[in-house]
């Protein structure tokens, strides 16, 4: 034992400069337990728990290896309290709990489009037809596709509210949760006209700054879909503006084919792109000048104005998830080259997702940030290791280091999308169930285009527009995209271009982040273990089982196994966008023509196939496995328990032991309970 911990201690004062970097794993450990727990956590038990920390401390003082252990557990204990204060701080306001149709009115917080094109609106402050206050923010799509209202507003219409959406499946994406932390307390539509009011008849208090930042982004955005035709002002209005809600669904499936989704949402390649442009323009004006360059250090003044461009791409962008870890990671590059530091380090991650993680905590379960930092920490522990082999050589010969430059540029590209991809994979099976097969072809041919015309352009384009001389630019930005678009669509439509999967458990992914965080934070020898844990938690992907009913909260959207361990569902009116989720996590396409039309006679009590589904079925009900009763007025029974009220249903192995999980929802957060 004595042997074994000398070995440890000797490893440890190796991987000294390496500790810090985990405090912001263990941070996250303490946010990823809070939405692991079934239920809500009492602010008291929390309280109780740092006064015992507290003691301890005290009563340990003495003893150094045991105040770095609670150190460690403080660090967990902080960042659980961060997101519990969070959702404390937001439950203060209750959820809507029933549907509702409401005059309302009150002033425009944020707009944009959802993912079918509709443009919608985010109200706050509101008031209903008697003037009395309405607490929270409501998310409301006007279905008439009509908007003229801008942020910074006051608006009046009759809108039909109702709950959160609740999730219907155990592992799927939760937008009630995204919602949750959002601060939205319901969301709803209208089908009638939204009328501006003036904001001081109702005692609004309206922002100025933020409301201006919007205006302006709706203003860039209106200006391109004037200038470049709708299926390339799409893209250019989402890495210019961050608006993706007006690219059409084909297309959007198209780039996620290809592998190119990652350049729809403004993240590092953008933000770092555009710094980087920044950057190299103002030496090169400055180098047009020598006196200038002689007496002031232009590598300076070139990082202080690429922080200013940045962040101002930053407002313009709306403040995504990933363009903010972006933003975070180049200003912290750009003070590097203000300090004569190293500029890209491992570090430098590690503080980029503290301080992220300390503003908004939520974000440690959304994909963007999850993949975001994967592809960058995994990126800058190769760059660690290898980065000798990519630094120009010495070659006298001009024709020798061209070739050289541009061999090196494309081998960049190949084996940074290379570990990019191999980085986000678990993250894309378990939130999207694709893999997409000829990630490395689109981004080697896309990169060059990418690079060396679409950003400059979107640069040029930023500066230019606020002296109206957008025009050209902006023309020459979508010739680049046009050819972006046809490599996309041509790979997208390969053979094979793209995989369906199904999810890993959480226990899976939560080994393959340990295995690749270890893998790439720690530097000698035992790093290697690391291997051991992605394997594992790839294996965990055979554990996964699908059940064998599925049905929606309200038990209208039912889904069945039937004897080829296919999932079918069933023809009664729906939720469309519940099936095709079920039918993305389930990794599986639609019924064939041919089984469709047996489904419908199965369905409607017409036959029987027993061979091919276990379903009886007659005017009002279908019996599945002879023992669970589906009612197609909505409502389901298993062995004579009514479970309609109880929120959506997964049932598993219905013959012999039936698992139930109901799916519910406290703070936002997914919870299920297992009825055995």
């Amino acid at each position: 034992m004595s042997i074994f911990r000398y070995e440890i201690n000797k490893i440890l004062e190796q991987e000294k400069e390496r500790i810090f970097l985990w405090f912001p794993v263990i941070f996250a450990v303490g946010i990823l337990f809070y939405f692991s727990l079934r239920f809500e956590p009492s602010i008291w038990w929390s309280l109780a728990v740092i006064e015992t920390l507290i003691v301890l401390a005290y009563l340990w003082r003495q003893r150094t290896r045991a105040l770095m252990v609670l150190s460690w557990i403080v660090v967990m204990v902080l960042g659980f309290i961060n997101i519990q204060v969070r959702a404390y701080h937001i439950n203060h306001i209750p959820l809507l709990q029933h549907e509702k149709t409401l005059y309302v009115k009150g002033y425009v917080d944020a707009s944009g489009y959802n993912y079918r094109g509709k443009p919608y609106l985010i109200l706050d402050q509101m008031q209903d037809f008697d003037d009395h206050s309405i607490q929270g923010k409501y998310r409301i799509t006007l279905l008439n596709g009509k908007n003229k209202i801008a942020v910074g507003d006051c608006v009046e219409t009759v809108v039909n509210v109702r709950p959160l959406m609740s999730p219907s499946i155990s592992y799927g994406y939760q937008f009630n949760r995204q919602q949750y932390f959002q601060g939205l307390k319901a969301t709803g539509y209208t089908d009638v006209s939204v009328h501006p009011i003036n904001c001081q008849d109702i005692g609004v208090q309206q922002g100025s700054f933020f409301p201006f930042i919007e205006r302006l982004r709706n203003r860039i955005v209106q200006r391109v879909y004037q200038i470049l035709p709708k299926n390339t002002a799409g893209i250019a209005a989402a890495i210019i503006a961050g608006e993706r809600g007006r690219i059409n669904s084909e297309q959007t499936q198209a780039y996620r084919d290809a592998g190119l989704a990652h350049f729809l949402a403004i993240s590092g390649l953008h933000m770092g792109m555009i710094a980087g442009l920044t950057f190299l323009l103002v030496r090169w004006i400055a180098a047009w000048f020598p006196s200038l360059a002689l007496k002031y250090n232009t590598k300076k003044i070139a990082a202080v104005l690429a922080i200013i461009m940045s962040f101002i791409y930053l407002l313009i962008s709306g403040w995504q998830i990933s363009a903010q870890r972006a933003f975070i990671m180049t200003f912290m590059v750009l003070v590097g080259i203000l300090c004569n530091r190293q500029a890209i380090s491992m570090r430098m991650a590690a503080w980029a997702a503290l301080i992220m993680l300390i503003i908004e905590p939520q974000i440690l379960i959304s994909a963007g940030f999850q993949m975001s930092f994967a592809a960058v920490i995994m990126l800058i522990a190769f760059y660690e290791k290898y980065a000798k082999f990519f630094q120009a050589k010495t070659e006298k010969h001009f024709i020798i280091r061209c070739f050289y430059a541009v061999g090196i540029y494309l081998l960049g590209i190949v084996v940074a999308d290379f570990i990019a991809s191999m980085s986000t994979l678990p993250f894309v099976i378990y939130h999207f169930n694709r893999i997409s097969v000829y990630t490395s072809l689109a981004n080697l041919l896309a990169g060059p285009i990418i690079g060396l015309w679409i950003m400059p352009c979107v640069l040029v384009v930023l500066i230019s527009m606020p002296f109206g001389l957008e025009n050209y630019p902006l023309q020459f930005l979508g010739k680049g995209i046009d050819l972006l678009n046809e490599i996309t669509d041509t790979i997208a439509h390969m053979d094979h271009a793209s995989l369906q999967i199904l999810s890993m458990p959480d226990w899976g992914l939560f080994l393959i982040v340990c295995g690749g965080l270890w893998l790439a934070i720690w530097q000698t020898k035992w790093r290697h273990w690391g291997w051991l844990l992605i394997l594992i938690g790839y294996l965990s992907i055979l554990t996964v089982e699908k059940p064998d009913v599925m049905t929606d909260e309200l038990a209208k959207t039912v889904a069945v196994k039937d004897n080829s361990n296919q999932m079918v569902i069933l023809p009664n009116r729906g939720n469309y966008f519940t099936k095709q989720m079920w039918y993305e996590k389930l990794a599986q396409v639609s019924a064939t023509k041919k089984n469709k039309q047996k489904i419908q006679e199965i369905y409607q009590g017409q036959k029987t196939d027993e061979q091919f589904l276990p379903l009886v079925c007659d005017e009002d009900k279908c019996v599945y496995q002879k023992n669970i009763v589906i009612h197609k007025q909505g409502g389901i029974e298993v062995n004579d328990i009514d479970y309609s009220d109880k929120g959506a249903l997964m049932i598993y192995d219905v013959k012999k032991h039936p698992k139930i999980f109901i799916i519910k929802n406290i703070f936002g957060k997914r919870y299920w309970n297992n009825i055995q």
